[in-house]
């Protein structure tokens, strides 16, 4: 018992008497009734009003009744409510209708009704019924008022004259102890003879009120009535049926032939609203329909009083003799009677058997056993009255698998699930009676998560509003928040089939479960409360172990111990403690585990290993808890143990971080209100966040991310070291999205921070400056990452020595700059030296020493050197697989500058490495590979693996393969645009390839089209000035130039050439890049002059700066002999061109494209001479 059953109880009571109310306001101005009927009729409002307040005094301490208290306030209210039902029933038969026939309809209901059944009584019961509510002290001492009203009333009750003649409501049934039965009208003037010869009849007269002489018995056989059901049940039309998982049989098919043996007893096991007692009631009917010779017995069994009512009812319809002696044990009297087999076939339900004690509760052989005597030493527990009779059968329903396991045997026991989606759709279909969408419903059941229960009171829920509200109007609702799901989920719908005591709203029938593991396991409720936090499925054993637990097992290990102790002293003897007699705290845990699972709020992961919880029992324990003020103690103790075992996201960590993310983004909907708990939550959305963005997922870790710095913000305050880290995790995560002017700001936020808290000199304000730095590079602000990297490389050689990695770090960032900018010498002497010094400080095989050779490769790869290149990424390759694993992603730049990883990166490179050697195959290969790994390993939609499929297509391009390219290709835009969106430089480089495959298809209008796209996008998002706005243009007259669009060509072409050299310098790639292909507009219009000029300057600067040997070198000797020929110095052209192809298979080798080519038009060209 509970108070949430008190409260229950009261309403139900205050909701009839309203209904009294109603109906007697209706018709008192119409009809004439007499003094005594207006009276009761003229209080009821008041005694309505009094048990109203009387409800909201007990609100406050519903949870905080003891368990003794409630059980007789239950008692006292079940009373209150039959004879509330009485009153009820009289005013709705008597008082509608004519006026000079109310007194004959109320004479005649209140005869049916029996003993006690005029108004004033039944008012003056119900008084004092609710004199017995208010004078619990809580409601005493809260409204010390309403005693004194009730007891007005029910004096005033007393006083009033009978509104019936004695003899018309008191007929009484009197019972002699063998079952024979005798009639009293009471007081009467009347002598009533009655035949005695026939031996079936008695006489009794009385006079003026006294008896003459008393009831005469006379013993009269009764006839046995025929095999019946007690189902309190109509059939359920909507019944839908289930599969089950662990064979093709139905629930019910289960049920039956699990029943039909001699002496079976089975049990149906599940979490509350399952349905068990659906398929109870409609195995029921269907074995009457086949079998209407069994006898069916339905008993509530939520408590013993309601079994022992059950017992009565039963031995009451079978006409039991000895049922109405008060000496005889009912118990005794039903058992003996099931186990005779002349009566026939019986099936035995017991619904509801929740209470883990009820079974083993002692009963009296008689109801007056005294303490001590015979009587009392008779005692059985209630199983013993469960025969396992050869013609009978009996069915349980109950939440818990250890009372079921109490009565039948495991092999017995059938486990009762929620439906399956197709089960719950048919359901919901039946229920609803309306045509609605087959996605909506299957999308509520989903939300609903299959409970049938939950479903009822969803499919009454939308009934109830009518044609204008719709499913999905109510996922609408339901998905708002918590606070209106809890809403929805406590609607008590008119359910008709279920116990009448018991909650139809699924919420409050857990919630009385949870007050009863309360009580009984303390251990488990609070096991029960951490749980309810996290996500529903995979929660560890590991962070479940937590300190008030443990600390709370101690306890009972201890008092257990002192128990020892005392039983020790009591009994005199040296008993020596061997470590056998204490429960570990292994075994504390998994009883209060078992305990959950026995309810089955609980069960087992597909692992075996976690745990799962229905998550809609997750919210009604967090409801639960808030309705008891514990919802921030343990939503802290959630935080403080997650936050406990989460890693940051570096990939060593990825494994647990894959098992603890759920849990995570769990702890994201429950932040906490106080400022201890609040940092530790703001820690875990910090270190989610940076797993979340190393996975490619950076929207989720974007929000998680936001979420941490508001929260750090608001405990620590903006200068914070703490709130600056998290603020550098979202800076990086911008940066990863491409939004470089919100990394760009945040980033300098970062830097102010740490240099004001932690000094100018410390690691993090210098790591926060080269992070900086990487920023503007990727904005194409060379110059300014080249100071602030400067910088951080000199302050570091002085603070932290030539050798610290964080110094060889700064070096290689200032490294890449110089290559950017086309200063090769300079970037190749930095790299150099950042490698050998990694090799004697942290050994040949350390990632730091990895990553300066892979760098050193990728710039003797822009120098065009790809023999020395190809021989440091193959020996890189190789050795990341052997140390670091075949399957390790390389994780470019992060925020805090933590070791690269290399694997897959080295092989990306190779790949490019061979295909600048026109090796295509070798390149696809590898490709193909780095491909597949990054799918399995980081996900198909994972920026790498997006880069991987993004090579690849290039590499099938320059095979001429164009439709694999385009395919890839568009694949990878429409990705890119959905998790980076629309403006990212990833789509934008997507974008901008595929327009290049376009084009190689001579599909110029689709080319023209995506280019300037791209163009226009990058200009807006990047700027005008940034190097991929630049080649956008300068691909874009390409294009115009192979339209014959020369004039257009030209202007776009000059205007890249002036801002090249004015951004990047005179020397640099891209500058000498347009250059040289304004060069080629020009010898497409004829100018050749002009043309030769310009190819000279960028083939004499590209010697200069790359080498004679530099494939662009060589591009450059091969488009000047070109223009030498078409102006007619022949033989100046094939003098240079000779030159070129001997340099060719030098530098790439004979079947390299570019060698084919130049050898094929020196050929032509010597042909002719």
């Amino acid at each position: 018992m509970s108070g949430l059953e008190v409260l229950g109880g009261i309403s139900a009571v205050i909701a009839i008497i309203d209904g009294s109310v109603k109906v007697w306001e209706s018709a008192r101005k119409d009809l004439k009734f007499s003094a005594t009927f207006e009276t009761v009729g003229n209080r009821l409002p008041i005694l309505r009003d009094i048990l109203q307040t009387c409800l909201e005094q007990f609100e406050p301490i519903k949870t905080s009744l003891p368990a003794d208290a409630a059980h007789g306030l239950v008692k006292t209210v079940n009373n209150c409510k039959r004879r509330a039902e009485s009153l009820g029933t009289i005013f709705q038969e008597t008082i509608p209708g004519e006026d000079d026939q109310w007194y004959e309809r109320y004479r005649k209901v209140a005869r049916r009704l029996g003993k006690g059944s005029k108004v004033e009584e039944l008012m003056r019961a119900i008084t004092e019924d609710a004199q017995n509510l208010v004078n619990y002290h809580a409601v005493k001492s809260a409204s010390p008022t309403l005693y004194t009203k009730l007891k007005e009333i029910s004096d005033e009750m007393a006083s009033l004259e009978p509104s019936l003649p004695v003899d018309e409501a008191d007929t009484q049934t009197f019972h002699n102890y063998d079952g024979t039965q005798i009639v009293s009208t009471g007081s009467s003037t009347q002598h009533n003879n009655i035949n005695l010869s026939s031996g079936t009849m008695y006489s009794f007269a009385s006079i003026t009120g006294n008896p003459v002489f008393g009831p005469v018995f006379v013993k009269r056989p009764e006839t046995p009535p025929s095999p019946s059901s007690t189902v309190p049940f109509r059939r359920d039309d909507d019944f839908v049926d289930r599969g089950t998982s662990d064979d093709n049989r139905t629930l019910l098919e289960r049920i039956e032939q699990q029943c039909r043996p001699a002496a079976s007893r089975v049990a149906l096991v599940g979490i509350g609203g399952a349905g068990k007692s659906q398929l109870g009631i409609e195995y029921c009917h269907r074995l009457r329909e086949r079998s209407p010779q069994t006898w069916v017995f339905w008993i509530h069994a939520s408590n013993a009083d309601r079994i022992e009512q059950g017992y009565r009812e039963i031995a009451e319809g079978m006409k039991i003799p000895g049922r109405n002696d008060p000496k005889q044990n009912i118990f005794e009297l039903v058992a003996r009677w099931l186990r005779d087999e002349s009566k026939g076939t019986w099936v035995l339900v017991l619904d509801n058997l929740d209470k883990d004690d009820v079974l083993s509760i002692p009963q009296a052989a008689t109801p007056g056993a005294q303490f001590g005597d015979r009587d009392d030493q008779l005692r059985r527990p209630l199983s013993a009255y469960l025969p396992q009779s050869q013609n009978g059968a009996i069915l349980i329903t109950t939440r818990m698998r250890s009372m079921a396991t109490k009565i039948v045997e495991p092999r017995d026991v059938i486990v009762v699930d929620p439906m399956t989606d197709m089960d719950a759709i048919t359901l919901l279909k039946k229920k609803l009676d309306t045509p609605f969408d087959d996605g909506d419903l299957q999308e509520l059941a989903y939300i609903l998560e299959y409970m049938p229960l939950a479903i009822v009171q969803a499919a009454a829920y939308i009934r109830q509003r009518g044609a204008r509200y719709s499913v999905q109007q109510y996922i609408k609702a339901f998905q708002r928040n918590e606070k209106k799901k809890t809403s929805l989920l406590n609607y008590e719908a008119g359910h008709l089939r279920r116990d009448p005591e018991a909650k139809n709203s699924i919420i409050i029938t857990w919630q009385i479960s949870f007050d009863d593991i309360r009580e009984k396991w303390p251990l488990s409720a609070d096991l029960l409360s951490l749980m309810c936090y996290f996500d529903r499925q995979g929660i560890p054993q590991e962070v479940l172990r937590v300190q008030p637990q443990e600390e709370e097992i101690q306890k009972m290990l201890r008092l257990n111990d002192d128990n020892v102790e005392d039983n020790e002293n009591n009994e005199g003897e040296d008993i020596k403690d061997d470590g056998t007699s204490k429960t570990s705290n292994d075994d504390m845990f998994e009883e209060a585990v078992d305990q959950l699972m026995s309810y089955s709020f609980v069960s087992l992961g597909k692992d075996k290993t976690s745990f799962e919880m229905h998550g809609l029992v997750q919210l009604a324990t967090r409801k639960w808890l808030a309705m008891h003020k514990e919802d921030e103690k343990w939503k802290a103790q959630f935080n403080r143990n997650l936050n406990a075992v989460l890693p940051n996201g570096n990939y060593e960590n990825w494994g647990r971080c894959e098992m603890f993310f759920p849990h995570a983004k769990s702890a994201e909907r429950h932040q906490p209100t106080d400022n201890r708990s609040g940092q530790e939550w703001a820690q875990i959305l910090q270190k989610a966040a940076w797993y979340a963005e190393a996975r490619g997922d950076y929207r989720e870790a974007e929000r998680m991310c936001d979420k941490s710095v508001k929260a750090l913000q608001k405990i620590l305050g903006g200068e914070n070291v703490e709130t600056s880290y998290s603020l550098g995790t979202l800076a990086s995560i911008y940066w990863n999205q491409g939004r470089w002017k919100k990394a760009e700001e945040l980033q300098v936020q970062v830097i102010e921070t740490t240099k004001r808290v932690l000094g100018q000199e410390h690691p993090h304000t210098l790591t926060s400056i080269g992070n900086l730095a990487v920023i503007y590079g990727d904005q194409g602000r060379w110059k300014e990452a080249e100071e602030l990297q400067v910088q951080v490389m000199e302050t570091t050689k002085r603070v932290l020595g030539q050798e610290h990695p964080h110094t060889l770090n700064s070096i290689d960032h200032l490294a890449s700059t110089y290559g950017n900018q086309g200063r090769w010498k300079e970037a190749e002497e930095l790299q150099v030296q950042v490698m050998e010094t990694t090799k004697r400080v942290l050994g040949q095989e350390h990632p730091h020493t990895l990553n300066s050779i892979d760098n050193l490769a990728l710039k003797y790869r822009d120098q065009g050197r790809w023999k020395e290149a190809e021989e440091l990424q193959v020996q890189v390759m190789e050795t990341t697989k052997r140390v670091l694993g075949q399957e390790h992603p390389h994780t470019l730049n992060s925020i805090d500058n933590l070791a690269l990883k290399y694997t897959l990166s080295s092989m990306r490179n190779l790949t490019l490495t061979y295909g600048d050697q026109g090796r295509w195959k070798e390149a696809e290969e590898l490709q193909v590979q780095v491909m597949e790994t990054t799918k399995r390993v980081l996900g198909q939609e994972h920026p790498h693996t997006l880069t991987s499929i993004h090579n690849l297509a290039l590499t099938y391009g320059n095979q001429g393969r164009w439709k694999e390219a385009e395919e890839l290709q568009m694949q990878v835009i429409e990705t890119r645009k959905r998790m980076l969106g629309q403006k990212h430089p990833d789509t934008l480089s997507s974008m901008y390839n595929l327009a290049l495959t376009y084009g190689d298809q001579g599909r110029w209008k689709e080319a023209e089209e995506l280019q300037v796209q791209v163009m226009e996008t990058r200009k807006r998002v990047l700027r005008q000035e940034h190097p991929d706005t630049l080649r956008s243009m300068h691909n874009l007259a390409l294009i115009y130039r192979n339209q014959g669009r020369w004039k257009e060509a030209e202007e776009l072409q000059v205007q890249v050439v002036e801002t090249t050299k004015r951004v990047l310098g005179q020397e640099h790639l891209h500058t000498l890049t347009s250059i040289g292909n304004l060069a080629l507009t020009y010898g497409d219009q004829g100018r050749w002059k002009e043309a030769e000029e310009l190819q000279v300057q960028v083939m004499e600067t590209r010697k200069r700066v790359l080498g004679q040997e530099h494939p662009d070198t060589l591009s450059s000797m091969h488009n000047l002999a070109f223009t030498m020929k078409e102006q007619g110095r022949n033989w100046e052209a094939i003098k240079l061109m000779a030159e070129c192809v001997q340099l060719r298979n030098q530098v790439l080798h004979a079947e390299h494209p570019d060698t084919l080519s130049s050898a094929a038009m020196l050929a032509e060209w010597q042909r002719f001479e």
